[in-house]
């Protein structure tokens, strides 16, 4: 059998942080590869006390989406508020490091 002539042109690492905000556990996910560190985009889902669901995500220049009933209550609206608060400090925290890995690098 004949194997197909394949490059490997980049690779994708996918993350999956959690942070503790009182008793509710949220989940952020981004990917960085070999071309971009820093993420642009980055997923966000928590559990709400009725059992539902509030995820969504965030891009870098596309903004905030929510998915399935988004926020129905001030609760609601504070777990969405945390988390846009952490993903900005994500991609944040990559675009410092970044910008001092290029500083090193000029010096």
């Amino acid at each position: 059998m004949k194997t197909k002539n394949l490059q490997k042109v980049n690779e994708r690492v996918a993350t999956t942080l959690m942070e503790n905000i009182g008793e509710k556990q949220i989940y952020y996910q981004y990917e960085t590869d070999y071309n971009n560190k820093t993420p642009q985009m980055v997923n966000f889902s928590t559990q709400l006390k009725d059992g539902k669901t509030l995820s969504g995500s965030y891009s870098k220049g596309g903004g905030l989406s929510l998915n399935g009933t988004g926020v129905n209550s001030v609760e609601d609206l504070q777990v969405v508020n945390s988390s846009l608060d952490t993903i900005l400090e994500i991609i944040k925290g990559f675009e410092v490091e970044k910008k001092e890995a290029d500083d090193d690098n000029n010096q």
